[in-house]
């Protein structure tokens, strides 16, 4: 008789992952302003990093909010200062209208962030953005990032299963520019 191989339950914890390699941006990497019947608008961002060897690894990020109730929209976030009862940091809340104003921004773990940094200044220096929003982010990646350029991707693998199949996601939290330039590297 055959033996069964016996399915185990997903674990719950976190994951990440990093990808260091060459953007793949093509003319279907980025979907914005997407509006659904249910009122929810958002952007969209499926890229290939080329990490060499002919290995592109497929990551992504999606974001937005329900259109004409952005003032009743609030984005979650932890405090980089204060601390609540236990000692972990205190969770905020931030009103839609406000997730570009930079002196919240400061006030904000970077755990909390997305961190863009695709654009270098007159000296040669990474510019680097930070966002509440992935909506936010994905929009300037959408004016800033470059096909071919090397970037350093992390972000949270979020594993799901369907109909008996297990699928991971790769959804980014950061994009910079990598300071590795050789392939084989």
């Amino acid at each position: 008789m055959a033996k069964t191989a016996e399915r185990k339950a997903l674990k719950k914890g976190k994951a990440s992952f990093m990808l260091i390699g060459k953007a793949k941006v093509t003319d279907k990497t980025f979907n914005l302003d997407n509006s659904y019947d249910s009122g929810w608008t958002d952007n969209s961002m499926y890229i290939g990093i080329d990490c060499g060897n002919g290995n592109t690894v497929f990551a992504e990020m999606r974001g937005g909010f329900f259109a004409g109730q952005e003032d009743t929209t609030v984005l979650r976030a932890y405090d980089k200062n204060e601390k609540d009862g236990e000692g972990r940091s205190k969770q905020v809340e931030i009103a839609w209208e406000d997730r570009l104003d930079e002196s919240l921004l400061d006030s904000v773990s970077d755990s909390s962030l997305i961190t863009v940094g695709v654009e270098k200044d007159v000296k040669g220096k990474t510019v680097y953005k930070k966002f509440l929003s992935q909506y936010d982010a994905i929009e300037y990646l959408n004016d800033y990032l470059e096909d071919g350029v090397v970037v350093n991707v992390k972000g949270n693998l979020k594993y799901s299963e369907y109909d008996g199949n297990v699928s991971a996601k790769k959804e980014i939290t950061s994009i910079v520019l990598s300071k590795v330039e050789d392939e084989s590297d």
